[in-house]
Parts: structure tokens; sequence; C-alpha cells
């Protein structure tokens, strides 16, 4: 069973963790280059999307609550910000197989997204000071033996006066203890 547990309800803590994290199935649309902060017309597709699909889970007497917003960026660190991609996503009831398309230009399609073991840490703050949070997170992993595995991901969990509250989070392994010697 994929998990329908949002990380609100499970983290707190602003200091960094590592955690077992479930699957997660979701609905995600992503969009390439620089887009504006935040990209409005792919947020108006996913959210459109997933709303038909809340409805259609109400309508049947299903509970179906819209999570926070999830974002990956794949090559945020290479290249110009023109080839990026964003990869926007809502979590989603484990027996959703297909969502509406309501923009002829976007896709949003339904995924699985696993983890694992996890290093995560909620961010509270402004994005000018986002990228401090991020350091101290991969110096956490780094000090725990453990080495990042993948893009960061960002749950976006609230906003407030001094700025938003973001989770933080990369899928990690156990850093290699050294070279290994090959057979003569």
């Amino acid at each position: 069973m994929i998990a329908a547990v949002y990380p609100t309800q499970r983290t707190q803590a602003v200091e960094p963790a590592i955690v077992q994290a479930s699957p997660v199935k979701v609905a995600k649309v992503t969009v390439v280059g620089a887009q504006p902060s935040p990209p409005v017309r792919a947020l108006r597709a996913l959210y459109a999307s997933v709303e038909a699909v809340r409805a259609a889970h109400v309508a049947a007497g299903l509970d179906f609550e819209i999570g926070p917003l999830r974002a990956r960026f794949p090559e945020a660190q290479a290249g110009s910000p023109w080839t990026w991609h964003w990869v926007l996503a809502v979590s989603v009831p484990d027996n959703t197989i297909s969502v509406p398309q309501l923009d002829p230009d976007l896709r949003v399609e339904i995924e699985v997204w696993v983890y694992d073991r996890v290093a995560e840490l909620v961010h509270e703050g402004t994005e000018e000071t986002k990228p401090a949070s991020v350091q101290r997170l991969l110096e956490f992993v780094l000090a725990k033996g453990f080495r990042p595995a993948g893009v960061r991901e960002e749950i976006y969990l609230g906003t407030g006066p001094a700025g938003g509250r973001t989770l933080l989070r990369y899928q990690i392994l156990a850093a290699s203890r050294g070279l290994q010697r090959r057979a003569l």
C-alpha cells in the first residue's frame, strides 16, 4: 500500500533527520526551461486534473484530501535554466489510474515515487535562505556516512510571515567505505 501520510503530519522538527519514507502515488507535470516562480500554467493544469479526481472520489463517497505540492528539479545544477526540467506533483489516492488532461500542451501523468531511506529537514524561511538549509542537510548526510542518491525534492508545507515551510528531502545511500581491491 502506498502511504497517504503527508510530511506535515510527521515532520515538525527543523533539525535534519534520516527516516524511512513510503512510496507515494502522485499526479505530476513536467515543464522545461526557465519558468516564472511558480510556473502558473503548469500548476493550473496539475491542480485542475487532481481536483477532478478529488471530485469523483467525493461523489463516490470516498475521502480524498489534496496534499501539499511537491517539486523535483532533476537538472537544476547543470546548464542553463532554459534547459532545466521542473517536475511538479501532488499525491493522489492509490486507486488513481489516470487523470483528465485539461491543458492540451501539458500532460499530467500518474507515477509512484519510491523512496526508502531519505534525509530531510524543514526549511523555514525565504527562497534566498534555502541554499543554507540545503547545505546543512547535505553536510548532515555526509556526517552520518551517507551520500545523496538522486535529486532534491521539495514539499511545500505552507507560508508564514517569515517565509515558507519547505521539507527538503534527498534519497540517500551508504557512502562507500573506501576503494575495493581488484582481484589480480
